[in-house]
């Protein structure tokens, strides 16, 4: 294999094509293209948008399902430097508006049929729509490409906030190269590999699976799912050799799934989870389904990609750990003085390297927080960011997961904002106050758990119903409880906290 030289997705894309032509890249399940098929397919479509007024540095709204069309759209914004937002189609429609709206969209790709689902209309509450057309048989034309620089910002991820309201993650052409050529190096990802993109490519963890296979020649399984049987079929019939998931997917898979546990699969050589730590009941059962395969545990943060990893020689004597820092990061410790941690010491992780991301979109209060000098440059010199998460480094340097600085939830893999959550329950005429907390569960890494004021055990059907109007199915909560008052702190504020400590066993 030649040595790849690029800086950039077009350069991964461009390379991808030369060195491996022929070979299968992409496929959904209705059709396949092999690289040189995607490559052509994606610069037809970059030489469409340049065509209907796309420029470098527009924002790119990418409402699709997972099929090709929304593989080659990512590829086709970074090849002519537009900013690619993929969006969750679970989201609701008020979400989306607010997503395109805060970004300050000039363009949404979709289908149309996603429109309508969810009631909004082109060229009016949402940006200019164009329609991809999956059949389309027009010549392929070479495309001049705009100049892009590996600095440039390429895409924004959106991810919850604890104050409510989603925040724009902005990656960089950098970031994006460095997060798959990072992780090919530390999973020993090749040509020969198969890859199941179960999860979505909103979540940075999803996207990464694409651009990783792309980057190392890999084939590239896009999949949307409803059960677990869907998952072990495509596992088996297209012969995957690596399946990354949450925590909710693999507890789908092991109690859910028969089939999954009743049968090992030969060319499944690799699992790796990440949005989440794993339970050890949930880890015992998948080495017991499939014990030829290797078993990855990782920790990140979509503001810096990936953290640590746990490789899986060293995981029965780390089950407790989140590992070591992956290839060409520091992970470090700091304490309440923002002076770096001794060994055994315990402080808030942080992340140095070529993944952290440029900051929020549009937001340099919470750029500012999250996002910081490096405490150890004395002129301050580097960006590092700083997680949120506390840990203490052990003796071997591997690091163990405390606990969050903040309230968010993390669950099925998503970050959710409880203030997002209490704002929709609040709406509803029977709710006086609330307070969303995360409680642990096996499979969901942490369940949304509402305590309200105002209502009865008869109202709670109809409470999560008002809900679902506004909210995707993540961030529904898993169970209501009514109580006459909310606990509050010195400060008068609630006490989330005592919520969780008395809830938790």
């Amino acid at each position: 294999m030649n040595r790849f030289v690029g800086s950039t997705l077009a350069d991964v894309l461009a390379h991808a094509e030369a060195e491996w032509a022929q070979r299968p890249a992409v496929a959904d399940g209705l059709q396949e293209q092999n690289f040189a098929e995607f490559y052509q397919s994606t610069m037809q479509l970059a030489g469409a948008l340049l065509d209907s007024g796309v420029k470098p540095g527009d924002r790119v709204g990418l409402l699709l399902k997972k099929n090709i069309s929304l593989a080659r759209s990512i590829f086709a914004c970074a090849c002519i430097g537009a900013i690619f937002i993929p969006l969750n189609q679970q989201l609701k429609a008020p979400q989306i508006r607010y997503i395109l709206d805060d970004a300050g969209a000039s363009f949404l790709i979709c289908q149309r049929d996603v429109l309508e689902r969810l009631q909004l209309k082109a060229g009016q509450e949402v940006p200019l729509f164009i329609e991809q057309m999956e059949n389309e048989k027009n010549e392929w034309v070479q495309v001049a490409l705009p100049a892009t620089q590996s600095s440039d910002l390429a895409a924004l991820l959106f991810t919850s906030g604890s104050t409510g309201n989603p925040k724009g993650v902005m990656l960089s052409q950098q970031n994006l190269l460095a997060g798959a050529r990072i992780v090919c190096e530390y999973l020993e990802l090749n040509a020969e590999d198969r890859l199941l993109a179960a999860l979505p490519f909103s979540f940075d963890y999803g996207l990464n699976q694409l651009l990783a296979g792309v980057y190392c020649g890999a084939r590239v399984r896009l999949l949307e799912f409803t059960f677990g049987i869907q998952i072990v079929q495509c596992l088996e019939q297209e012969r995957i050799s690596c399946l990354a998931g949450v925590p909710t997917l693999w507890g789908i898979l092991t109690t859910a799934t028969p089939k999954f546990c009743a049968q090992t699969l030969p060319q499944l050589r690799l699992m790796t989870n990440s949005g989440g730590a794993l339970d050890l009941q949930t880890i015992d059962r998948l080495r017991q389904a499939q014990p030829t395969a290797d078993l990855i545990l990782m920790y990140g943060l979509t503001e810096a990609f990936r953290s640590t990893y746990v490789p899986a020689e060293q995981l029965a004597t780390h089950l407790d750990s989140i590992g070591w820092a992956i290839p060409e990061t520091e992970i470090f410790l700091v304490d309440e003085n923002n002076q770096t941690c001794a060994i055994g010491g315990k402080g808030m992780l942080v992340h140095s390297g070529p993944t952290v991301a440029l900051g929020y979109w549009n937001n340099p209060d919470a750029t500012a927080k999250v996002f910081r000098p490096d405490p150890r440059s004395p002129d301050g010199v580097g960006t590092v960011v700083y997680s949120g998460d506390y840990a203490i480094q052990q003796e071997d340097r591997s690091f163990r997961f405390l606990g969050r600085k903040d309230t968010l939830i993390k669950s099925s893999g998503f970050r959710i904002s409880p203030t997002e959550v209490e704002q929709v329950l609040l709406a509803h005429s029977v709710v006086q106050s609330a307070a969303v907390i995360g409680l642990p569960d096996p499979l969901l890494g942490q369940r949304i758990h509402a305590i309200c004021v105002g209502g009865t055990d008869e109202e709670t059907a109809a409470l999560l119903r008002f809900a679902a109007q506004s909210l995707a199915s993540h961030q529904l909560p898993r169970s209501v409880e009514w109580v006459t008052k909310l606990p509050t702190t010195s400060h008068g504020k609630v006490d989330y906290t005592r919520l969780v400590k008395e809830r938790t066993p």
